[in-house]
């Protein structure tokens, strides 16, 4: 039996965005994840929900591909109404994550997409492989992008946030990434 939208808790009540615990494609907050490509390279990928043998065998998100001069990302809406989220109450975003990719492995982001313009503000990470991290990162640790790269516009105002992606970008390369946990951080 399938939950009724209003079912589902608000992220911002919570700060939960997705624990995993609900049935795949859907996060907690009752929105689908969806896996990306650019469309410009020859990149392909995919997420899938497993469990975890490392990670008190919880359920993971796993974005796993191949990167040619491009992206893969996983990403979900903020609130299955459509609307944007106010999350100015919170100092962030964290998460949970592991790569299994390669020794040299691409960088990592994650891109909040706003209600005030066409382009995401983006955090960069880095990990460590075959561990699991708790990544947090404040709001002033995005960065508005544009289309040569990130500016020093960092996000200001968190009242307007529409979308959440975690990524990975770079070079002929394999992509692995898994992710048990995404939240808001006080």
């Amino acid at each position: 039996m399938r939950k009724l939208p209003s079912a589902f808790k608000s992220c911002v009540e919570s700060g939960v965005l997705d624990d995993m615990t609900e049935a795949f494609p859907f996060s907690t907050c009752g929105t689908k994840w969806v896996g990306k490509s650019d469309m410009a390279s020859m990149s392909s990928g995919s997420v899938s929900r497993e469990q975890s043998k490392g990670n008190n065998n919880n359920n993971m998100n796993v974005l796993r591909g191949f990167l040619q001069k491009g992206f893969l990302q996983m990403t979900i809406d903020l609130a299955n109404t459509g609307q944007p989220v106010d999350a100015t109450r919170f100092a962030g975003v964290e998460l949970q994550v592991l790569t299994n990719g390669p020794e040299d492995a691409c960088p990592f982001h994650v891109d909040l997409k706003t209600n005030n313009g066409p382009r995401p503000y983006r955090a960069s990470f880095a990990l460590q492989r075959g561990e699991w991290h708790t990544v947090r990162l404040p709001w002033s640790q995005f960065l508005a992008t544009s289309s040569s790269g990130t500016t020093d516009n960092s996000l200001k105002d968190a009242s307007q946030l529409q979308r959440i992606g975690i990524i990975a970008t770079g070079n002929d390369r394999k992509v692995h990434l898994a992710l048990s946990n995404l939240r808001f951080y006080k």
